[in-house]
Formats: C-alpha cells, sequence, structure tokens
C-alpha cells in the first residue's frame, strides 16, 4: 500500500474486518447514505469532498502494513462466522478445499483477528459490533446503528431504499457436503434460510452432481456450477439447469485448455440451446484476459482490484495528457 493510503489519524472512525466478511456493503451503503467518501478507496464519485472514516483490514494483527491499528476513538468491528470466512476466502485465493496448510493459515490468522478485536480492545475509546449475518437478516437495523454510533442522523425509509437498491446483485453461497442427498438438503435449506431473491447455490461439477443441480433447478432453486475447466463440464452444468457456470481461465489455460475456444463453445452451446444460463469467468490474471473473456462469450468476469485497476492505465495515455497540458500552457501564454 501506498504511504498516502496509510492512515495515522486516530481521530478517524475505522471499519475494522478480515477480508471476505461483508466490508464492501457497509462501505456502499454508508457511501450513498452520507455522500462521503471511505478512505482509502471510494465506491462512488461522492458530491462532498469529505469522508466518514476509514477501512482496516489488519489481516495480521498489529503488522501496521495501512498504518496505525490501536488507540482509536471509534471503531466499527465487523465479523462472520469463521466457517464462512474461511471458505471464501479459500474461493477467492483460488485454492482447494484440502489444502489443509493454507486453511490452518487463515483460521490463526483469523482467530488472532478476533482475539484481538472481540477482547483486546481496552485501547479503543469507542467500540460498536457488526455481524454480517445480521446485516443480512436486519439491515435496516444495522444500519441505524452504525450511523448512530457515528453521530448521524437515522432516516430508516432512506436506507431501506439504498439497500433495496443494491440488493439484488447475484449472492452465491457453497455448500459444505460431498454426499448428493446432503448437497441437495444443505442447498434447500440455505434458500430457505437466507431468503434472498437472487441466491444461487454453489456446487462444483461432477458426475453426480448434474442430476443434482437439476433437481435443485426443477425446484426453483438458482445453481452456480463452479470449478469448471473444460468445455464438456461447462456445457453438461448448462444443460443440467446450472443459473451460472463458472470457468477458472487462467487456471484451466494452466492444465493445457485452450480458454478462448472454451468460451466461444460453451457460449455457443447456450445460446444454440436457448439455456438460461451465464459463464462466469474467474481466475483473472491481467487486463488482457478481460477483455478476451468479454470478447469469447463470459457474460461475468470477476477480478482483483490490480488487475483492474492496471487496465486502465497505459504509457500513451499519461504521455497524451502530459502533451495536451504543456501545449494548453504553451496556448495560455
Amino acid at each position: 500500500m501506498r504511504d498516502c493510503h496509510k492512515n495515522y489519524d486516530p481521530t478517524i472512525p475505522q471499519l475494522v474486518s478480515y477480508p471476505r466478511t461483508g466490508s464492501h456493503w457497509i462501505r456502499l451503503v454508508l457511501e450513498q447514505y452520507l455522500d462521503k467518501y471511505c478512505l482509502p478507496t471510494t465506491f462512488f464519485d461522492c458530491d462532498k469532498p469529505d469522508y466518514w472514516g476509514y477501512h482496516l483490514h489488519d489481516r495480521i494483527v498489529g503488522e501496521g502494513v495501512e498504518g496505525i491499528t490501536s488507540d482509536f476513538d471509534k471503531v466499527i468491528y465487523l465479523y462472520r462466522n469463521p466457517v464462512d470466512t474461511i471458505f471464501s476466502q479459500l474461493m477467492y485465493d483460488e485454492k482447494e478445499y484440502n489444502d489443509v496448510p493454507y486453511i490452518e493459515e487463515i483460521m490463526d490468522e483469523y482467530y488472532d483477528h478476533l482475539e484481538r478485536w472481540l477482547l483486546d480492545n481496552d485501547d479503543i475509546k469507542d467500540i460498536i459490533f457488526v455481524k454480517y449475518e445480521e446485516i443480512k437478516s436486519d439491515p435496516v437495523g444495522v444500519f441505524s446503528k452504525i450511523l448512530t454510533f457515528l453521530g448521524y442522523k437515522v432516516n430508516k425509509k432512506r436506507i431501506a431504499e439504498i439497500c433495496k437498491k443494491n440488493n439484488n446483485i447475484p449472492l452465491s453461497v457453497e455448500v459444505f457436503a460431498t454426499d448428493q442427498t446432503e448437497i441437495l438438503e444443505q442447498a434447500l435449506q440455505l434458500q430457505l434460510d437466507i431468503g434472498y431473491d437472487n441466491l444461487n447455490i454453489k456446487i462444483p461439477v461432477g458426475f453426480d452432481e448434474l442430476e443434482t443441480i437439476n433437481n435443485l433447478a426443477t425446484a426453483g432453486v438458482r445453481v452456480n456450477c463452479t470449478c469448471c475447466f473444460t468445455t464438456s463440464q461447462l456445457t453438461l452444468a448448462a444443460a443440467a439447469g446450472a443459473r451460472y457456470v463458472s470457468f477458472f481461465y487462467n487456471r484451466a489455460k494452466d492444465s493445457g485448455e485452450n480458454e478462448i475456444r472454451t468460451l466461444a463453445d460453451t457460449s455457443q452451446f447456450i445460446k444454440g440451446n436457448g439455456l438460461n444460463c451465464e459463464i462466469i469467468a474467474g481466475s483473472i490474471r491481467t487486463p488482457k484476459d478481460i477483455t478476451n473473456a468479454w470478447t469469447y462469450g463470459a457474460h461475468i468476469v470477476t477480478a482483483g482490484y490490480n488487475v483492474i485497476k492496471e487496465g486502465t492505465t497505459h504509457p500513451g495515455t499519461q504521455a497524451s495528457v502530459d502533451q495536451f497540458l504543456t501545449d494548453f500552457k504553451e496556448w495560455i501564454n
């Protein structure tokens, strides 16, 4: 992180969260409600040149790569079910479910994180705790609590409008079972418990899983079939009734697959058969991967912040801007 993005002011309210625990949701809603930024980056071009707080991960507790990590005036600590957090981080980092050393590493990190911010927080003047699961079950109540804590007026109708506007994005939730009966039962229970219209159950591709995908689709449960590397996997999952099929773009390429041909053939198959299925391309490493994935058939591309940022830059762009400014100064003079 650049030094200019670090925080050394303890008076700025802190949103503290371990990765994959829902901080984007809080930042997105608060930025729209307050029309103020959340440092160090923002989701929107706010009208007011002001900020409401700073988002601190503090992933390795006390390491300080983001600036100061203690003695704050106000802290909102966001946390989530540890099992969901760990497996979400596994998927984000494109790790296998049986990568025990990595799982243990994440477990140790998150244990330290929870211990520090839930228990060892005597250095913090004022702190509130927010659970990710509570945001899902009662978003208006949770955001009212946060706004009150930060000293802002609460307009519950306005909060509800913003939450509704941002609450229809596809949400994928994983099942943690290998037996097909258990997968089916877990998926149906998740659909019932979460009660979200755009919920998708993530199921890894496999022969036995195809029947489960079809049964869930017949029951009205949307499925995101994941871990697909080949055209046959993608097309069979789509034909079985998956709402989304997730293609691991570069990992497939690393294993010898022609990623461009795979996307093109799958896209053609879905269109030709009139299937209600979209392709998600993950495992994206470069801006060129993004454009190739879109060009050859992906409907959705998931990429990291650094890849997207790199995609907005080019030496020629900066040279052109510099030349324009130089020409403009000469013209003025």
